[in-house]
């Protein structure tokens, strides 16, 4: 018995042995206890949460592009060319709202912002090009979340004046950071450090079985930290913090005469379902925050009762980077559209 229990030991030892070795080649990011550590905390958030003076930092949202840029984004997907107004948004300079205009203010992260297509192609583009009189002020930008687009919606919808408030909510990587930011007395970006310590912590603990081994460190982090992510995400008190922002974000909306909706957009794995979703469980956090929402009466637009599926992933979403292509910033327009905006007007002979 213990001469088999040696062989299996040995056997194991030589199965081990060139993975080990090949992942320590292949990561050496992770083959370092205190990189790794600092690096699943980053894929476990999947966005920044801690702001300090940089490039594009910004005191108010932590960062943001730069003013009056136009550049043009390229990669083996899609080429983009993106212009920002003097506030570093990708929008039209705010201006003195004229008699019978509408205006619709976009908030929120990438998904709003447009990655990868054309400023006619976006979200904002596509609901000026389908509706007359609509203009779109779009301060959506990359890696804000929910805390960043609250503090847009008190610094600008007075001046903007719109008449519609839809802010993008992404299951991916917003709801943790949400959590953790909040928006200070002077309505800048801040975070709550005691909580991301505590996170910090809970992650280790959570990584611990896996620390003695490269091999294994590869292996939480490509496949288990997602599946912490969501099952964080999904928990009560996270949920409640997305919706205590959203719900401040629809008090802003009341103030200065507008109507307020969510959209809920998920990462293209929980749209598409199948083994990869039920491992990682990421449509269960947007399930519950929109329940949730909606009986504290915020108005949801729940991606995934309009789109399921690998076909409609394949349609909807770039294959490699994840964000919305064209078609996916099409979807978007025309929910907004048809639940949010009148018709336009008919002539009548």
């Amino acid at each position: 018995m213990i001469r088999k229990i040696l062989y299996l030991l040995v056997a194991a030892a030589f199965i081990a042995a060139p993975v080990e070795f090949f992942a320590r080649q292949r990561f050496p990011e992770l083959a370092d206890r205190r990189q790794f550590a600092e690096l699943s905390f980053i894929r476990l958030l999947n966005s920044g949460v801690v702001y300090r003076p940089g490039s594009n930092y910004d005191e108010r949202f932590g960062f943001l592009n730069n003013p009056h840029i136009r550049e043009t984004v390229r990669t083996d997907e899609y080429r983009y060319t993106v212009a920002t107004n003097s506030l570093g948004f990708r929008t039209h300079e705010i201006t003195p709202k004229p008699p019978g205009q509408r205006r619709l203010m976009l908030l929120g992260d990438s998904m709003f912002f447009g990655v990868g297509v054309d400023y006619p192609a976006t979200v904002a583009g596509l609901l000026e090009t389908a509706r007359d009189s609509l203009q779109v002020y779009n301060f959506a930008m990359l890696g804000h979340n929910t805390v960043q687009s609250r503090i847009a919606a008190r610094a600008f919808a007075d001046q903007v004046g719109p008449d519609h408030i839809v802010c993008g909510v992404f299951i991916g990587n917003d709801l943790l950071t949400n959590a953790l930011n909040y928006p200070d007395e002077n309505n800048h970006i801040a975070t709550h450090l005691d909580q991301v310590a505590a996170s910090r912590k809970r992650l280790a603990a959570a990584l611990a079985p896996f620390t003695w081994s490269t091999a294994l460190r590869v292996a939480a982090y490509s496949v288990y930290i997602p599946r912490l992510r969501y099952q964080w995400a999904a928990a009560p008190d996270i949920i409640a913090a997305t919706c205590d922002h959203l719900a401040a974000i629809a008090n802003t909306a009341t103030t200065v005469g507008s109507t307020f909706a969510t959209v809920l957009i998920y990462p293209k794995d929980a749209v598409a379902g199948g083994p990869v979703e039920i491992w990682s469980q990421s449509r269960r956090p947007g399930r519950r925050l929109a329940e949730t929402c909606r009986t504290r009466n915020i108005e949801i637009i729940d991606l995934l009762d309009h789109i399921e599926g690998p076909t409609d992933r394949d349609r909807y979403y770039y294959a490699q980077d994840g964000h919305l292509n064209a078609a996916g910033n099409q979807l978007i327009a025309n929910l907004i559209a048809k639940h949010y905006l009148p018709p336009p007007a008919t002539t009548q002979r």
